[in-house]
């Protein structure tokens, strides 16, 4: 007589199309959730942009720094890879007259966009990759940008 119940051959069986599952399903949702911190971060440069578009318009000139009142609830948009930060800061760095922050990472600096009143270019920092191709393609995507080193100065 069999008592009730499942042999080890089943449960392993089990396990394993669990194990196929997850190994098809948990790269796609994590690759979702880079999507969507990509598509934010696309969306939280061009509104801080259409600020900055909307103040030259109206006074002719870019403004010294991005002010918060220009958005609802009065805060920036924010940086979905620094999401701790709030704030768009105004000191940037440049050399040969080209003002553009070589410092692109989260990590580099608390604050998580930047902004040239310059040339009125604003910027997302973005979070370090696994190697520097990878976080350059990444602020590219983010920036709608097309730098070619993370050390690049010009601001394209």
């Amino acid at each position: 007589m069999r008592a009730g119940g499942f042999t080890l051959v089943e449960l392993l069986l089990v396990a394993v199309i669990v194990a196929i599952f997850a190994a098809i399903v948990v790269p796609g949702v994590l690759q979702q959730e880079d999507d969507v911190r990509l598509a934010a971060a696309q969306h939280a440069v061009k509104t801080i942009q259409k600020a900055v578009d909307r103040e030259y318009s109206r006074t002719g000139q870019y403004p010294s720094a991005i002010d918060q009142r220009w958005f609802r609830n009065y805060k920036h948009p924010v940086n979905p890879y620094n999401p701790g930060f709030e704030g768009v800061t105004s000191n940037v760095w440049g050399n040969d007259g080209q003002y553009h922050p070589r410092w692109k990472t989260v990590e580099s600096h608390d604050e998580p966009f930047y902004y040239n009143p310059t040339n009125g270019i604003v910027r997302v920092r973005v979070a370090e990759q696994a190697t520097n191709a990878e976080t350059l393609a990444l602020y590219n995507a983010a920036n709608s940008s097309r730098v070619t080193s993370l050390s690049q100065t010009k601001p394209y």
